[in-house]
């Protein structure tokens, strides 16, 4: 076989991988967060649980795709770990700009 053929070939299919991986992820990630939140205008809205705060701010990066989307982390005002959730926020800001928070 040709060469050529077979790069092209080859690269067609690493193409065709990457693309079922991150329709695979981006359908799983979306659904897992329906429960953790709510999509309204563009923005997705997060209820912080401090246990999994990080894996699903994660999550909702992934779920998120090529398109830019913010991230609005609600941080109940009467719960215990608060601080430790605005620091994870924090963290998180620092590498990934999309991402806020609110107190409720």
């Amino acid at each position: 076989m040709n060469q050529t053929l077979s790069i092209w070939l080859c690269s067609a299919g690493i193409a065709v991988c990457y693309l079922f991986a991150y329709t695979v992820v981006f359908y799983f990630s979306r659904l897992s967060l329906t429960d953790k939140g709510k999509w309204r205008d563009g923005i997705f809205y997060l209820d912080a649980d401090a246990d999994s705060l990080e894996y699903d701010l994660r999550v909702a990066l992934a779920a998120n795709g090529f398109q830019r989307t913010d991230i609005v982390v609600m941080i109940p005002r009467d719960d215990a770990k608060r601080r430790e959730m605005t620091e994870t926020v924090h963290m998180m800001r620092r590498q990934y700009q999309n991402i806020f928070y609110q107190f409720i």
